[in-house]
């Protein structure tokens, strides 16, 4: 008697524990909705295949405990994120580099990001209390503009009630509550169901430097192309990685050219092709009000002079 009164309790409880997982789902859907709505989760273009880097913008040492906690809040970010699918790197602070002329400069960042999107974290308070949380994603390849912002208010009707709901599920199912993920995790694992690209790009890295997602420098890619071919080892390194993207584009993306002292030749670079463009557009102009009648041909030749200097030297 006792095992068929079992046996008919089996579908009765699975129904149950059906319906509560049905309606932490339904919650969180109301929730998530809620935040898109209100634009606290706002998402441009991202591509989740790149590299992000978190970085708690909270810099101050906790006087009770004389830690440091944004270093181990980067860590949890940074743990569920690679849970979730996301490729995260680290950062590193350079407060000088070196110009052409070897001489030092100060950089207007001291800090470095080892990957494509900064994640700027910051929390929320109501008063003393915490009361969520707030993502800022930057584009460090696109002049740093703001690609995403994810702000988690935890004092809002919709997340109180997706909250209880859950914590009722894990009590009845007995949920280890080092297994249950954060509420950031769950917003951030929503946010890649809906925004992420379900058509995954399949890349082949022809030379097999770089891994697909691999971020680095200049002077690290110029390093892994010399042990690879040795025969390029007295190349100078930003030489050797324009040569190599440009006949292999593939790895365009995944070279950080600003983590590089060899960052202010490449802006000098462009200062000097901008400047023969320049040249060239106001040598045009002046042959056209020669032919014009504007100007006498002495005139032309005074101001076209110097023009053709810049355009002709090396």
């Amino acid at each position: 008697m006792k095992k068929l009164l079992i046996l008919l309790l089996i579908p009765f409880l699975s129904f149950q524990s059906f319906s509560q997982t049905d309606e932490v789902d339904r919650l969180k859907k109301i929730w998530i909705d809620e935040m898109i709505e209100f634009g606290d989760i706002s998402i441009k273009n991202i591509d989740w295949n790149a590299v992000f880097v978190p970085y708690y913008l909270e810099r101050r040492i906790n006087k009770n405990t004389n830690k440091y906690p944004y270093k181990t809040i980067e860590l949890d970010v940074e743990r569920f994120l690679t849970a979730i699918g996301i490729q995260t790197g680290t950062y590193y602070r350079k407060k000088t580099a070196k110009d052409t002329n070897n001489r030092e400069m100060t950089l207007s960042t001291n800090r470095i990001a080892r990957g494509r999107y900064w994640v700027d974290m910051e929390g929320l308070f109501n008063g003393i209390y915490p009361a969520g949380f707030v993502y800022n994603i930057t584009d460090s390849k696109n002049n740093f503009i703001t690609v995403g912002n994810i702000k988690i208010d935890t004092r809002t009707e919709t997340y109180k009630s997706w909250k209880k709901a859950r914590n009722k599920y894990i009590k009845k199912r007995k949920i280890d509550k080092r297994r249950v993920k954060s509420y950031s995790q769950v917003v951030w694992e929503e946010i890649l169901k809906r925004y992420k690209n379900t058509k995954q790009i399949k890349r082949t890295l022809t030379l097999g430097l770089l891994s697909v997602g691999e971020f680095v420098s200049v002077d690290e890619f110029a390093e892994k192309i010399k042990a690879k071919y040795p025969s390029y080892a007295q190349w100078d390194n930003l030489t050797l990685v324009k040569q190599i993207i440009a006949k292999y584009p593939e790895y365009k993306n995944q070279v950080d050219l600003s983590t590089s002292d060899s960052s202010v030749a490449i802006d000098e670079e462009v200062d000097i092709i901008k400047i023969k463009e320049d040249a060239k557009k106001k040598l045009l102009e002046l042959k056209e009000f020669l032919d014009l009648g504007i100007i006498t041909k002495e005139e032309f030749d005074n101001k076209a002079a110097p023009l053709k200097k810049i355009l002709l030297d090396n």
